[in-house]
């Protein structure tokens, strides 16, 4: 469950409630993909996971800042998340639809700012619905999948990105016409 801490910033004598999530389960999936993607100087690992800016980030004091990165601990170990258990009642890419997989490539294409492992949520919300679902249909599937805890979205992640990975792996490329 995740806590709740009140900050105060120098710039504003207004409290501000931040909710530090405590474990696995209390980070969405869009937040756990934003984590694996975009942790780096500009994006502060604090910002990722929490509601703070760079710039609130940067203003925090050092007590709230250890208090916070304590409260973080768990994202060390991702055992909890290997442990979890398999996906169930998902198809297989090859079994899908070809329209499928080139939404799929699409998605991909398009979305270089999520390089691998990134592009397993929308995947998941792509192979999750009927092939004659709709486009408006896989937008609110996906949002939704990004809305959900890691722990619930996780082992289908990583079984439809381990099936794509063999899947394109196995399938010679398409040939380039001019």
């Amino acid at each position: 469950m995740p806590t709740t801490y009140v900050l105060c910033f120098s710039n504003s004598n207004d409290p501000f409630e931040l909710e530090v999530p405590t474990s696995w389960r209390d980070v969405s999936t869009e937040r756990f993909l934003h984590l694996q993607t975009d942790t780096n100087e500009e994006t502060p690992l604090l910002s990722v996971l929490t509601a703070l800016t760079p710039e609130q980030v940067g203003q925090l004091s050092a007590d709230d800042s250890k208090y916070i990165v304590n409260a973080l601990d768990f994202i060390q170990d991702h055992a909890p998340l290997m442990q979890l258990p398999p996906a169930k009642d998902l198809p297989t890419i090859g079994e899908s639809s070809y329209g499928k997989l080139m939404q799929a490539e699409q998605y991909i294409a398009q979305t270089p700012n999520r390089p691998g492992f990134g592009a397993a949520a929308f995947m998941v919300a792509l192979y999750s619905l009927p092939d004659n679902a709709d486009p408006v249909q896989l937008a609110q599937r996906y949002q939704w999948t990004l809305q959900q805890p890691v722990t619930e979205t996780y082992p289908a992640m990583v079984f439809i990105w381990a099936a794509w990975q063999t899947f394109k792996k196995a399938t010679p490329p398409t040939p380039k016409t001019k």
